[in-house]
């Protein structure tokens, strides 16, 4: 059985080439049928060398202390309750920044939520580096600060 997929590099009047090229590889074609595209993939080879990620203009980011933006409500399963969390800004952390859960980063792209037996620090390219604890490890420490 073949594969529906045909891959085609595509220059000049597309519908044409996509039905010979169609021809070609399946022994018949559909003229009759619309061509519809459903995915596009690209492949690119750039000239120049593959820039080096930079972390911050002349090797440092000025110190600013790390500060949540707000607080908020938020539901923990393995503590059973809400616990006050607060609610920082990725772009405004720094390089070494350390944040104890439970908290939340936010950028526009996505929402990290560190709970709260969980570490995070920043690293020099501004990545979270999350310290996730095992759930029973979680749960035991949430035993012994009930119990106390």
């Amino acid at each position: 059985m073949k594969s529906q997929c045909l891959s085609r590099v595509i220059a000049g009047v597309p519908h044409r080439n996509f039905y010979e090229a169609y021809a070609k590889r399946f022994g018949h074609h559909l003229n009759e049928m619309p061509t519809e595209v459903l995915s596009w993939r690209l492949d690119a080879l750039l000239a120049n060398r593959v820039p080096t990620p930079s972390y911050a203009k002349n090797g440092k980011r000025a110190r600013v202390r790390c500060e949540p933006i707000s607080f908020r409500s938020v539901y923990y399963v393995e503590r059973g309750r809400s616990l006050r969390t607060p609610v920082y800004k990725h772009g405004l952390l720094s390089e070494g920044d350390r944040i104890s859960g439970p908290a939340i980063i936010e950028q526009v792209e996505s929402t990290a939520v560190i709970g709260p037996a969980d570490k995070c620090i920043v690293d020099k390219y501004r990545n979270l580096v999350l310290s996730i604890v095992p759930e029973k490890a979680k749960l035991a420490r949430s035993a012994r600060s009930a119990a106390r």
